[in-house]
């Protein structure tokens, strides 16, 4: 007989459940990579939880789950657990993970009784923001479905707190964080912003343009195609076996400039001068540090 590990019988035995669950199931349906024997303890295991479970007959040759257990029986504490969890991933910004968190308990509602179900599925609903932030949340969506403008009050990576007037456009998950991106009518840009760095927001009487921004850039490239695909927005201007020009489309100067600088000498910004300029003084700041 396989060796056992006591500590994933559990876990084990209530995915033989959810299989049973879904449909009747012949020994080697169950789990693969185990012994009959194993199984059995696995079955064995759910028996003595209460859940009843018919064995193979010559005529009907497969498990079948007969009346199920309610041997996912959630206590009080083990609800506080589960919020503690949500509230732990919410301060720490793991949007993703929480969205996954959620799935998990959804999961776990589908095997339990009609209490314990109430219980898991309120923990999932519930917004994983304070209620402040879930304000925050809900004027942003409403300006975004109004296209109307908002004025941010936005903590930078530097603690300073600046003030921005902008035209929300989308929410966007990056790296389990939510960004908001954005319309700025001063600098006539989009800006990505950080949701966790927003402490106010506060609807304008105003009325701002589509605000959708393309700007564009022509680029030389002496490297493979492939270093174009950074690139969302594109057209090819001319192509020979030395280099390829492309006409690029971007809308935020500062996203447009740290893809280029991460090309290295394979790409040359043609056109505007202007971020021929910029790109310059960044180079000559980096080399500046070296120096001294």
């Amino acid at each position: 007989m396989k060796d056992i590990n006591i500590a994933n019988t559990p876990i084990n035995a209530f995915r033989v459940f959810v299989q049973l669950h879904e449909k009747d199931c012949g020994l080697q349906e169950l789990l693969s990579g185990f012994s009959d024997d194993t199984l059995r303890i696995y079955i064995n295991t759910l028996k003595n939880f209460g859940v009843k479970i018919s064995s193979p007959t010559k005529n009907n040759p497969v498990y079948s789950l007969v009346q199920s257990a309610d041997f996912l029986n959630f206590q009080q504490t083990d609800y506080k657990n589960l919020q503690k969890i949500k509230r732990i991933l919410s301060q720490r910004d793991r949007y993703k993970l929480i969205k996954e968190y959620n799935n998990f308990l959804l999961f776990l509602s589908k095997y339990t009784n009609d209490k314990n179900k109430e219980q898991l599925l309120k923990i999932a609903e519930a917004k994983p923001f304070g209620t402040k932030m879930h304000s925050i949340i809900e004027k942003i969506e409403e300006c975004i479905n109004l296209s109307n403008p908002i004025l941010f009050e936005y903590l930078s990576p530097n603690s300073a707190t600046n003030f921005f007037k902008i035209l929300p456009k989308y929410f966007k998950i990056e790296n389990s964080k939510i960004y908001i991106y954005c319309y700025d009518k001063a600098i006539n840009e989009m800006r990505c912003l950080l949701l966790a760095r927003v402490k106010s927001v506060k609807m304008l009487n105003e009325t701002y343009a589509k605000g959708d921004v393309n700007k564009t850039a022509l680029c030389r490239f002496f490297s493979s195609e492939d270093e174009i695909s950074i690139f969302e927005n594109y057209e090819v201007i001319e192509q020979n076996k030395v280099y390829s020009i492309y006409k690029i489309y971007y809308k935020n100067t500062f996203s447009f400039i740290q893809k280029i600088l991460s090309l290295g000498k394979n790409c040359q910004v043609l056109e505007p001068i202007e971020i021929q300029d910029i790109i310059k003084q960044k180079l000559k700041n980096i080399g500046a540090i070296y120096e001294k």
